[in-house]
């Protein structure tokens, strides 16, 4: 059972320190400290590391790492960040940094992404989450700023955590890496044992040990909260919801404002099947939402991946399970807060939504984001080796 303090939310379960994060300027300090107190090593990965005060800010706090002879493995995604100027990641090559762009060859691994966000300084703590480095996830007063969270650990399982970051790292580099490398990388990369868990997504040719662990939960479980940025499930997923609904009960928090439409038009197409299933939907209404989080009992889902058939079954995902009774008040706490100032969408509000060209638009967009781009970076990244 985790011990509480209630000034820093820090939560200990089995041998580790977690701090929830939400994303704001406090949890950019937070990284940046985890990057000055580093003593020996450092490394991270982003899917979007943008050239603006967030970029320029944990830059100099790598450059001070480099300077006073922290090791740095510092790989970004070639896709996220393609807008990413070489010019902007020269200083921290001259000092010493070893840099990556995640680009996969055009042709099979084209359309294959590295979705994860993590920092791990020391071998010992780590930030994951949903933000990236930009601006916009940290400062609430940018346009179009994000909604997310993020989780601090400390603690002896962030060792097998760096360890997948650097065999990662040398597949990246590789002249000679192969897809069955990555495959075999994500099935031996998940820590599957005791109540903190690191599990790895990716595009692997059965379900990885992520997926697997969410439909186990979710078959077992009886109370559900989930808050996600991209939700457009397959008809599995949708009828374990459906289950867990009708022997328990079920919350979703969705987006109402993102930076695609389509994804929300994908989302709303699945509210008919929840809602007939008795599943209780909010939309999320403050700002634009990015968060990734899954509450199942006393079993906490944190990290990078949405609730969409790229996030759970191709992109290079990782999420943290974390199975602690106090932890999980705390996150569906926080979840309560969100639906507070969400729209609540029942029968009588879907309805109202749903007129022929809206259910039209949502199946399109259903089909575009779960069906066609699935197919077609399935069929790349997963055929042949």
């Amino acid at each position: 059972m985790a011990e509480t303090n209630a000034e820093s939310h820090r939560f200990t379960v089995a041998d580790h320190e977690l701090t929830f994060v939400s994303s704001s300027m406090s949890a950019l300090d937070r990284l940046c400290r985890l990057i000055d107190r580093a003593k020996t090593e450092i490394r991270i990965q982003f899917y979007i590391f943008a050239a603006d005060e967030a970029g320029e800010k944990t830059r100099a706090a790598v450059i001070r790492a480099l300077r006073r002879g922290v090791k740095v493995w510092m790989m970004i995604d070639d896709f996220g960040s393609d807008d990413l100027p070489d010019s902007f990641l020269d200083p921290l090559r001259d000092a010493g940094a070893e840099l990556c762009r995640f680009h996969p060859r055009f042709g099979r691994r084209y359309l294959l992404r590295n979705h994860q966000k993590m920092v791990i300084a020391d071998r010992r703590a780590a930030i994951v989450g949903g933000f990236n480095i930009e601006l916009k996830y940290f400062d609430q007063r940018q346009p179009e700023s994000w909604h997310d969270y993020g989780v601090q650990v400390e603690g002896p399982s962030v060792e097998h955590l760096a360890r997948y970051h650097e065999r990662l790292f040398k597949w990246s580099v590789s002249k000679s890496s192969t897809l069955r490398g990555i495959r075999t990388l994500i099935k031996r990369s998940s820590d599957s044992h005791g109540p903190v868990q690191w599990l790895i997504g990716g595009p692997t040719l059965r379900p990885s040990r992520l997926v697997r662990s969410l439909k186990a939960d979710f078959e077992a479980g009886r109370d559900l909260m989930m808050m996600m940025a991209y939700f457009a499930p397959n008809p599995g997923f949708l009828r374990r919801l459906g289950r867990l609904a009708r022997r328990g009960r079920a919350r979703i928090v969705t987006a109402a404002h993102s930076d695609n439409h389509v994804t929300i038009d994908a989302t709303r197409h699945c509210y008919r099947r929840l809602l007939r299933a008795g599943v209780e939907i909010f939309e999320y209404q403050e700002r634009r939402l990015h968060a990734k989080l899954i509450v199942i009992d006393d079993i906490t889902y944190v990290g990078s991946a949405n609730f969409d058939m790229r996030s759970l079954y191709l992109n290079m995902e990782v999420m943290l399970r974390i199975k602690d009774a106090a932890f999980a008040r705390e996150i569906r706490s926080r979840i309560e807060s969100d639906i507070g100032v969400s729209e609540p969408i029942d029968r009588q509000r879907y309805g109202q939504m749903a007129g022929w060209f809206a259910r039209l638009r949502w199946s399109i967009g259903y089909f575009l984001v779960a069906v066609l781009d699935f197919e077609v970076a399935r069929r790349l990244n997963l055929d042949g080796g």
